[in-house]
């Protein structure tokens, strides 16, 4: 296991459209001895045995088993399956967790956000860093099928023919890519998509 360091944060606010449909957490104390630090700091200094101790297929097999409890826990209390999931963002532990949890799930690889392999396990920053890469990736995807639209726009002369030709297919991507992502976004590609056309000189 590779361990990263880092940290993240979300700003969560009121909003009209829900976001956080539910919250699912569980916790099991017995389940200590598998992955522990026999030792800790006193007066500064570190005192019993220095080292992490991971039993470490059980705590594979401990993973996968909960992960998926959990997801089946939260899709069952929406009243949704599996296949209207459009990303999994799971703690990065490693990829034999996540291939195994999205496989128990149904879910392709595609659909599961995987940082681990680049920033390492970040312990309980490792979502908000997922977090914020699954946003860029977004960002990035929905600039690339925006360039490719207006790569098609006919030239200076008939740019009047702009919001009649193109604004659909615009708001058509916008709707999309960010529906379901966040309304500032959509907000932009509209507006673009109902702006009207420069003055032809």
């Amino acid at each position: 296991v590779l361990f990263g360091d880092g940290a993240g944060a979300a700003i969560v606010q009121p909003s009209k459209k829900p976001g956080i449909l539910s919250s699912h957490l569980h916790a099991d104390g017995s389940l200590g001895p598998l992955l522990k630090i026999d030792g800790g700091l006193r007066n500064g200094k570190f005192v019993g045995h220095p080292f992490m101790e991971m039993e470490g297929q059980a705590v594979f097999k401990v993973a996968v088993r909960v992960l998926e409890d959990v997801c089946r826990e939260a899709l069952a209390a929406n009243k949704m399956g599996a296949s209207e999931v459009d990303w999994f963002i799971p703690h990065q532990s490693n990829m034999r967790i996540l291939s195994a949890t999205a496989d128990r799930l149904g879910l392709p690889m595609e659909k599961v956000m995987q940082t681990v392999a680049h920033q390492g396990n970040t312990s309980a920053a490792s979502v908000p860093l997922a977090l914020d890469e699954a946003d860029r990736l977004l960002d990035e995807g929905f600039a690339a099928e925006l360039n490719q639209i207006l790569a098609q726009l006919p030239s200076q002369r008939q740019t009047m023919m702009f919001s009649a030709t193109f604004a659909p297919a615009v708001q058509a991507l916008a709707e999309k890519l960010f529906a379901a992502s966040g309304p500032s976004r959509v907000r932009i590609a509209v507006e673009a998509a109902q702006a009207p056309p420069p003055a032809i000189a």
